[in-house]
């Protein structure tokens, strides 16, 4: 059997269990073999069609996969919901984010470092090759796992435990 395991809300809809055993050879059969052993979690986890909700993302033995990924006895899938807010920049010159310092970040020498932390998100920026410094913070007070920073429009969605 393959080890699915369940961040808040949806671990709430399996009964408070973190991790469920369920069978299939591809992540999307283990889903759906999920979903009809535990029916709380039917539509939270897969839409109408049998796909793959967009606002989940899913990492088997710590990797990003896709539904049709294979999986086998032993596996671990991980199913992360989504959220979105967090903190963005200050706009400097062309609407690009910029640092107090008012340095433009799209710049060559320009880097952001996102650290998830059990606290939270920590956002440090600085020039290639010098200090960086903390730039932004992000949902104080919660793990965070994963985060990335949509260079179009500026926020850090990022999947919290």
């Amino acid at each position: 059997m393959t080890t699915v395991v369940l961040r808040a809300p949806l671990r709430d809809l399996a009964g408070g269990q973190a991790e469920v055993e369920a069978e299939g050879t591809t992540v999307v059969e283990v889903l759906r073999s999920l979903g009809s052993a535990r029916p709380a979690l039917a539509g939270w986890i897969l839409d109408e069609r049998g796909r793959v909700r967009e606002h989940l993302a899913l990492f088997v033995n710590g990797e990003r996969a896709d539904a049709e990924a294979p999986v086998g006895p032993g596996d671990r899938i991980h199913v992360l919901p989504s959220i979105s807010g967090g903190a963005g920049g200050a706009r400097g010159e062309a609407g690009r984010a910029s640092d107090r310092s008012g340095r433009a970040w799209g710049d060559a020498d320009a880097v952001e470092l996102l650290v998830g932390t059990r606290k939270g998100l920590v956002v440090l920026r600085g020039p290639r090759d010098g200090e960086m410094e903390v730039a932004a913070r992000a949902f104080a007070g919660t793990p965070v796992e994963y985060a990335i920073r949509d260079r179009r429009t500026g926020p850090y969605p990022a999947p919290v435990t």
